[in-house]
C-alpha cells in the first residue's frame, strides 16, 4: 500500500525559536541553586571529611573467591599428546593434498577455456 497525501489538508511546519530556547536555558542555569545533598565539594566545604566507600558484600565475595581451592589441570601423558599432534598433522596434510588437487583441476579448466578462445 503506497502512502498518499490528502490534498484537502494543509501542510504546517513546527519550529522553535532557538534564541528563546537559549535564553530559557541560560536563565535556568543562573537560577540553579545546588542542594546540600549534591556531591559537589565547594571551597567553603573544604573541611568536610570524605570517607572511602567500601561495600562489604563485594569485598567478602572477593575474599571468598580467593580462598577457594583452584583446580589443577590433569597432566596428560606424553604419548597421548604426541598422538593428538600426529593426528592433527595427518588431517592438515590430507586437507592440503585435497586443496592441491582442486587447484590443479581448476587450473586445467582455465587452460582449456583459454585454448578454446
Amino acid at each position: 500500500m503506497s502512502a498518499t497525501r490528502d490534498q484537502s489538508q494543509k501542510v504546517t511546519f513546527l519550529f522553535s525559536n532557538l534564541y528563546q530556547v537559549y535564553k530559557k536555558g541560560h536563565q535556568t542555569a543562573k537560577d540553579y541553586k545546588p542542594s546540600q545533598a549534591s556531591g559537589i565539594i565547594k571551597v567553603r566545604d573544604k573541611n568536610q571529611v570524605i570517607e572511602k566507600h567500601e561495600p562489604v558484600q563485594f569485598i567478602t565475595k572477593y575474599v571468598d573467591h580467593l580462598k577457594q581451592p583452584k583446580l589443577e589441570a590433569v597432566p596428560e601423558s606424553a604419548e597421548i599428546i604426541q598422538k593428538h599432534a600426529l593426528l592433527g598433522l595427518k588431517d592438515n596434510l590430507k586437507s592440503l593434498n585435497d586443496l592441491h588437487s582442486r587447484l590443479r583441476f581448476m587450473l586445467k579448466e582455465l587452460e582449456d577455456l583459454v585454448k578454446e578462445d
